[in-house]
This record gives structure tokens, sequence and C-alpha cells, in this order.
């Protein structure tokens, strides 16, 4: 392995990052500038295209709940020039408005493409391997409005 696939390794776990990072904080921008213009999410039995509408999408997904946890792990990077293709694990934990908590575990496969230096989603397919309920208190999670991060 040289140092420039160690590189874009470190560049597509950090698109990873900032994806589950977005989530976690509901950023609908952030999530979005995670994708090329003309990405595709497959995700709870949809397929959206184009970054706009998939930020969109997610934001429709996240209003329900006062908590998500989004976790990927375990990638698997495949890259070839400037394309790659990989697949995560993921794990997920939401808190409803209503308190009813579920958890969701399963398996990414993803495709990514190197736009102007920078890695980009092109295709993210989430199989879902269990989704079912968690016992959580709303009550219990710190407003995202009073958690303070570097950046």
């Amino acid at each position: 392995m040289d140092t420039e696939e160690i590189a874009d390794r470190l560049a597509i776990q950090e698109l990873a990052n900032r994806y589950t990072d977005a989530i976690l904080r509901v950023d609908r921008d952030n999530l979005r500038a995670c994708w090329s213009g003309n990405g595709i999410w497959h995700i709870m039995g949809q397929r959206v295209e184009g970054s706009d509408k998939i930020a969109d999408f997610y934001q429709s997904l996240t209003e329900g709940a006062v908590h998500v946890r989004h976790v990927a792990h375990s990638p698997i990077l495949r890259i070839n020039g400037n394309s790659a293709e990989g697949r995560w694990q993921v794990t997920e934990t939401i808190c409803a408005k209503n308190g009813e908590g579920s958890v969701i575990l399963g398996v990414y496969d993803d495709t990514y493409t190197k736009e102007d230096g920078t890695w980009l989603f092109t295709e993210r397919k989430l199989d879902i391997v269990y989704r079912g309920p968690a016992a959580f208190d709303p009550n219990c999670f710190a407003p995202l409005d009073l958690t303070n991060h570097r950046f």
C-alpha cells in the first residue's frame, strides 16, 4: 500500500465520520456536503437521488426524534484511482419524541468518487439486519444546543 492509497483510505474514513457527525447533530447542510450532486441513497425502502433530495429526506426521517446516535465501524475499502467501494457495519439508536426507542443494526454498501480532491458518496445502500425496540428516557439526553464542541 503506497502513501496515496493510505491518504485516500483516511479521507474516505473522514467522509464517513463527517456523515456520522452530521447525523448526530441533525445538520442537513453538512450531510448534503458528503454527497456528489447526483448521489443515490437507498434507505428504509426508498431510493433517493440527488444531494439536496437526500438531505431533505434525511431531515424528514429525523423530525420525530429527540436523539439519533449513529455509529459506523469496521470499514472494508477498495480504492481504484478516483473511485472506490466500501462496506461498513452500522449501529444506530434512536429516541423518538414520544419516548419510544429503537435500535438499527445494518450494513452500508457504498461507492465513492473523488471530485476536486474530495471524496464523496455516489451511492450508499443500507441493508438493515435488525430493527427493534430499545428503552430510552428522552429526559436523560443532553439537549444538542447545550453541548459544546470545538468545531
